[in-house]
């Protein structure tokens, strides 16, 4: 029995499909870092359920503004760039881990600290 579903850090999904309305033990939709196409699309599921006499809970736990999650696919896609220039995978992991680290480690000794998170 599906009671509770947890979407998160699904960025690139526009739409919950409407059928996990049908699911009549489903009392919980807890979404996190999600555009608002998926938040209008749970809360239409919500409606719909209301309409039939199920009462559902939409919780929106974390929706990052576009820029920051733009800034960091923009620095992902960046770095797997630069790290497909080493042939050794060895080394190619060793230049994502230690780039990785420098970035949490800046934005923990920065202000930016609370926007990203």
């Amino acid at each position: 029995m599906l009671e509770q579903l947890f979407l998160g850090w699904l960025d690139e999904l526009k739409e919950i499909p409407e059928s996990i309305g049908d699911i009549l033990t489903l009392n919980l939709i807890q979404i996190g870092q999600c555009t608002s196409a998926l938040e209008n699309s749970a809360k239409r599921i919500q409606e719909e359920m209301l309409i039939r006499g199920t009462c559902i809970c939409i919780v929106i736990r974390y929706r990052p503004t576009g820029i920051s999650t733009w800034n960091v696919r923009a620095l992902q896609t960046n770095l797997d760039g630069k790290s497909k220039q080493y042939k050794d995978p060895s080394l190619t992991n060793l230049f994502l881990m230690n780039n990785i680290h420098y970035m949490v480690r800046s934005v923990r000794r920065s202000e930016s600290q609370g926007f990203i998170g």
